[in-house]
C-alpha cells in the first residue's frame, strides 16, 4: 500500500467561476473528494511506481450537464492527470499535461481532452496549478 496524498488543483479559475455562476451548477463528490469553490481535493495514494491514484472523485458540471468536469479515477501518471474517458467506457483520457515547477505542476489541456470542453479551450491552453500534497 502506497502513502496517504491529496491531489489540489485549481483547474482554471475562468472556467470555475463561470461554472459556479450557473443556476444548476452541480457538485457530486465521494470518497472524500471536496470542492472548495477555488479548488478541487481528491484524496489519492502514492503508488511505488510513481503513480498517484486518487481514492475519491468528483464531478462538476452545469447547463444541465451539458459542461461537465468528471474528475473520476483520476490518476497521474506519465507526465499528465487520466481520468474515466466520459466519451468512451472502460478507457482512460488524459485530461492535462503536467510540466514540474517548484510549487508541483503547471498544468495545459492536453489534446484529446478539447471535446469535453466543447472546443472552447484548444491542446495547449494554460489551466490551473496542480500539487500533491501531505504524505
Amino acid at each position: 500500500m502506497g502513502r496517504a496524498v491529496v491531489i489540489e488543483w485549481r483547474v482554471k479559475d475562468t472556467l470555475l467561476d463561470y461554472m459556479q455562476r450557473n443556476p444548476d451548477f452541480v457538485v457530486e463528490a465521494s470518497g472524500g473528494a471536496e470542492f472548495t469553490g477555488a479548488a478541487v481535493r481528491l484524496p489519492a495514494v502514492a503508488a511505488a511506481d510513481g503513480a498517484i491514484e486518487a481514492a475519491g472523485s468528483l464531478s462538476l458540471s452545469a447547463h444541465g450537464g451539458a459542461l461537465c468536469l468528471p474528475l473520476i479515477g483520476a490518476v497521474i501518471r506519465d507526465g499528465g492527470l487520466w481520468i474515466e474517458d466520459p466519451l468512451e467506457e472502460q478507457t482512460q483520457r488524459r485530461l492535462v499535461d503536467l510540466e514540474p515547477d517548484a510549487d508541483g505542476y503547471r498544468t495545459r489541456l492536453a489534446a484529446e481532452s478539447e471535446i469535453l470542453f466543447l472546443y472552447s479551450y484548444l491542446s495547449g491552453t494554460p489551466f490551473g496549478a496542480l500539487r500533491v500534497v501531505g504524505g
